[in-house]
């Protein structure tokens, strides 16, 4: 962690706030903003006794002292301004005709002024260094409004334009604008609107609880650290075509395939180049994906065999760098009818330029296939799928929302013996498969099983038994991503 750069989270004593304050932690120090003193304390003291670095102010937003104050804490702390979090925000809903001038006054106060009062206060020193990322809390409500919701959504829909246009007038200062746009996420504001609707509607928590989560796409509500996530890959990135632009995280996987993005920057910033076997298959095109999002300048994807062979290539080659290499004597020599021959003629290929690179070697392969042991025996050598928790459906759903043609997707769903998918195995859904293993491993209770028939048990659990041998594989080496 670079110690002289400070990342100024506002509102970052509880919720949202909070989670941002506790993931930047990990990249820079913090300096959070709010009221209460006692939960700005508790945030500092938390990071820093995780061993990072942390301060606060107390004050209002709304007051343009607080900015100043802020600032002038970095400078004495002797941290360089590179992330501005503008997070601070309240709330207050209710029909337009009646609505208390006093209050609409404030939420623009807190949501808008307030965060004009922080980019303005920080951004002279992030133009002076040619540097920063500013990221702004806003909403789906500043994307469309709802009824009843006037005074907040257009504080949130004025964020809106301020990050637009910021964005393209700091752009030539290699400056990041990004508007981030959670639905409901679980917060004391979030239980405040559920407590209202139990209050006014006459109806149950829980079922204020559905109403509320079901506004969200994948019909739940987000946690806090979901957007902290987002945050952080605004704040990290290189990708400036970001800026100006609306983040909706609105209950999708985004914030999951986020999670992905960040764990690969993390982990992958010693390698000198990342190399990504693609065959056009599921998992190969989701860690190309990963990988060519988290490091595009240093993303190579490699296909053994002729462009024209490669599945959806046309995909493939817009989302990074892909290049080919001849199959060599040995794997035409062997062709489809033995497989195993050219597999192993391909990943000695792979080997080769990963060796005379000095590249990491990105292999595919999820957590279902590591336990059930269903890879190629090449493929064990390197992968960050089951590392960072991802099993099949878990690669099918991200695929699905990367963009990941169907024509691709669909060869994890159908039997294709040469890549090791029998026919009875495929006629296993993938979920079902996953369910399987997760009791296996412990992580579900055996009456989850109750789901399967018996002949998919005995089918599943002779996979596992007969595949033992690649599981007890090492997995560490000087080319694998996996090593630590």
């Amino acid at each position: 962690m670079t110690q002289s750069q400070v990342t100024i989270v506002t509102g970052g004593g509880r919720g949202i706030g909070r989670a941002i304050a506790m993931r930047m932690a990990r990249h820079t120090s913090v300096l959070v903003v709010g009221r209460t003193e006692s939960d700005l304390q508790s945030v500092c003291d938390d990071i820093n006794h995780q061993g990072g670095q942390a301060d606060y102010v107390v004050g209002d937003v709304a007051d343009p002292a607080t900015a100043r104050q802020t600032v002038a804490l970095a400078r004495t702390n002797n941290w360089s301004i590179t992330n501005l979090v503008c997070n601070a925000g309240i709330a207050r809903g209710g029909p337009l005709v009646g609505f208390d001038p006093s209050v609409w006054q404030a939420m623009f106060d807190v949501n808008v002024h307030g965060t004009f009062h922080f980019i303005r206060a920080c951004l002279p020193e992030m133009i002076e260094r040619k540097q920063g990322a500013i990221t702004i809390i806003g909403s789906t409500l500043g994307l469309k409004g709802h009824k009843n919701d006037s005074a907040y959504s257009a504080t949130k829909f004025a964020l809106m334009g301020l990050a637009q246009s910021l964005a393209a007038e700091v752009e030539k200062h290699n400056i990041i604008v990004v508007p981030i746009c959670p639905g409901f996420v679980e917060t004391e504001m979030t239980r405040r609107t559920i407590a209202g609707m139990v209050k006014h509607k006459n109806i149950s928590e829980k079922e204020a609880e559905r109403m509320i989560a079901a506004t969200n796409l994948q019909g739940r509500i987000l946690q806090p650290e979901e957007v902290a996530e987002a945050v952080a890959y605004c704040s990290t990135t290189d990708d400036h075509n970001l800026s100006g632009k609306a983040m909706d995280l609105s209950g999708q996987s985004e914030p999951r395939i986020l999670q992905l993005i960040n764990w690969v920057r993390e982990h992958a910033a010693p390698a000198h180049k990342l190399l990504i076997p693609i065959s056009g298959g599921s998992d190969s095109a989701l860690a190309f994906y990963i990988c060519a999002r988290a490091y595009p300048e240093k993303t190579v994807a490699v296909f053994v065999g002729k462009p024209g062979a490669l599945r959806c290539r046309e995909w493939f080659e817009s989302i990074g760098k892909v290049t080919y290499e001849p199959i060599g004597r040995r794997g035409k020599a062997a062709g489809a009818a033995v497989h195993g021959e050219a597999e192993i003629a391909r990943w000695a290929r792979f080997l080769t330029l990963s060796n005379a690179s000095g590249s990491w070697l990105v292999g595919s392969r999820n957590r279902t296939e590591d336990f059930t042991g269903l890879y190629s025996l090449a493929s064990r050598v390197a992968t960050f799928l089951p590392l960072a928790n991802v099993w099949k459906s878990d690669v099918m759903a991200l695929c699905d929302l990367a963009g990941v043609p169907q024509a691709v997707t669909a060869s994890s769903r159908h039997a294709d013996p040469d890549c090791g998918r029998p026919q009875a195995l495929a006629e296993i859904p993938l979920e079902t498969i996953d369910l399987f293993m997760k009791v296996v491993c412990g992580e579900k209770a055996v009456n989850a099983l109750e789901t399967l028939t018996q002949g998919q048990i005995d089918y599943l659990a002779r996979v596992v038994a007969q595949n033992e041998f690649k599981r007890l594989l090492p997995t560490k080496g000087p080319s694998a991503f996996a090593a630590e």
